[in-house]
């Protein structure tokens, strides 16, 4: 009787051949695993900018309001009397002036008396 060949050739079969795939395996394992990290730091990268973006978009309208209301005539007529002491037909001006109180001036004046300890005790427990 014959005996049965088998059609696998011993190349395939050897020890090295083995080794040979499990580091091919290793090496795209670990590059497909560094990819999916790069991809997951650009989606972080691109919700921060889309962010950004955002932050932005609302700084310019907020900014395209400013310059809307400073090209009213409101503003226009609020600078002039700021600024420049103008007042509309009728309206009459009305200057407050600042103007220390007698009792202010006595309570810096016992102040000044004590002693500095003392000044810093009532400061904190008075």
């Amino acid at each position: 009787m014959k005996k049965k060949q088998h059609h696998i050739p011993k190349v395939l079969l050897s020890k090295g051949l083995f080794f040979i795939l499990i580091g091919l395996l290793l090496f795209f394992s670990v590059s497909m695993l560094r990819e999916v990290k790069r991809k997951q730091d650009i989606q972080k990268d691109i919700i921060a900018l889309e962010q950004e973006l955002l932050e932005a978009e609302a700084n310019n309208s907020q900014l395209s309001n400013l310059i809307d209301y400073l090209k009213t005539d409101d503003y226009a007529e609020l600078e002039a009397k700021k600024r420049l002491g103008l007042k509309k037909q009728g309206e009459k001006v009305l200057l407050v002036t600042k103007t220390e109180s007698i009792d202010t001036v006595d309570s810096d004046a016992k102040i000044e008396d004590l002693p500095n300890w003392k000044n810093w005790w009532n400061y904190f427990f008075n």
